[in-house]
């Protein structure tokens, strides 16, 4: 028939229509919220420093290799805030907020510095750079 549909036993058959019904449901995608970021590893040499948990997810991750006082930090998890990472201080600097705000699990950003031998504080938070609301941080002490 030209209408597309189906005669079985001298009637018209609704399966064609339902068919095409079903492979139209099939295509549509239905949002699940937020990403859920897997906690991504560390650079290679690098050692976990600084998680922070926020609800079940992991929020912002930081990295550091003790040899060269190198830094990673990046946010993991697409929620629409950033990572805000505070170096510990040095001699040679002031205390540093470092920001990763372009969205999350795209890269490490890097911050390399010098310290004195011994324990040093850092600390990652979750931040709202649109509104400047802060969701929470996490500090460690690392050996160095």
């Amino acid at each position: 028939m030209a209408d597309g549909s189906l005669i079985v036993g001298g009637m018209r058959s609704p399966i064609p229509l339902l068919v095409a019904v079903l492979a139209a449901t099939a295509a549509v995608s239905v949002p699940a919220g937020p990403a859920r970021a897997e906690n991504p590893a560390c650079p290679s040499s690098f050692a976990p420093a600084i998680v922070h948990v926020l609800g079940d997810h992991v929020r912002a991750k930081v990295c550091f290799r003790a040899a060269t006082d190198n830094w990673r930090f990046q946010d993991t998890y697409s929620d629409g805030h950033g990572a805000l990472f505070q170096p510990p201080s040095n001699d040679l600097s002031r205390r540093l907020w470092l920001e990763d705000a372009d969205g999350a699990n795209n890269g490490w950003r890097a911050h390399n510095s010098a310290y004195a031998r011994g324990g040093i504080t850092a600390g990652v938070c979750t931040m709202d750079f649109g509104t400047g609301v802060n969701h929470g941080c996490t500090t460690a002490t690392i050996t160095t």
